[in-house]
């Protein structure tokens, strides 16, 4: 009677002590939460540079020059991670239009911007401003001296101006990779007017650019 005592009371000691081990064997088991990857891990810091290239439907100030495309390219470095040094250099081609001659103008430019932007994910977004040189080169039919026979089809005339500027606009990048971005930006250019022998009292030589774009970061 004691010997069956003991089995039992053994056999409850072992039930009980399988309970817990049981319950934390049902028990399922919890993933921590995933923190987002971003492509961006990469941003540019102090020390990065970059180079990049944009194409630019146009805006001209004038009413008597067309809305032409642009095309600029671009070097980066960044001072810090808010604060790059951009220099850039574009051009793009506008018709004469709306006045007794036809012709070309064709701005092409250097300025130096800084740019200081902020990360938000992906994206980075800024704003620009600098100052720069803007040459604008233009042909136009040649000017007939008064009470000289005019020829039946006019020789073109080539010529050039050469104004300072500057430009100011803001921007956002896309990091797609850690060191490649797409790019869209809007930028006003404040330039004097141009004059041309023809158009005396100058065109208008200010711009809008609007442009797309993609950059490279080492």
């Amino acid at each position: 009677m004691r010997s069956i005592s003991i089995l039992l009371l053994v056999g409850v000691v072992m039930s009980v002590a399988a309970l817990p081990a049981e319950a934390q064997r049902a028990q399922p088991t919890t993933q921590p939460p995933q923190t987002a990857q971003y492509a961006s891990h990469n941003m540019p810091d102090a020390g990065t540079f970059a180079v990049g290239g944009s194409f630019s439907p146009t805006k001209t100030e004038s009413a008597f020059l067309d809305n032409g495309l642009g095309f600029a390219g671009n070097v980066e470095g960044y001072i810090a991670r808010f604060l790059s040094v951009r220099a850039q250099v574009g051009t793009a081609f506008w018709d004469i239009e709306g006045l007794s001659f036809g012709g070309t103008v064709r701005p092409v430019f250097g300025v130096a911007n800084a740019v200081v932007g902020w990360t938000a994910a992906d994206w980075r977004p800024y704003v620009t401003g600098g100052g720069g040189v803007y040459r604008y080169n233009f042909t136009e039919p040649v000017l007939v001296p008064e009470g000289s026979e005019v020829p039946a089809e006019l020789p073109d005339a080539h010529g050039s101006r050469t104004k300072g500027g500057w430009n100011a606009g803001a921007g956002v990048e896309y990091f797609f990779t850690p060191e490649a971005t797409v790019t869209l930006e809007a930028v006003f250019h404040k330039v004097e007017l141009i004059p041309t022998p023809r158009a005396t009292l100058g065109f208008k030589g200010s711009f809008w650019a609007f442009t797309v774009g993609a950059k490279k970061y080492f």
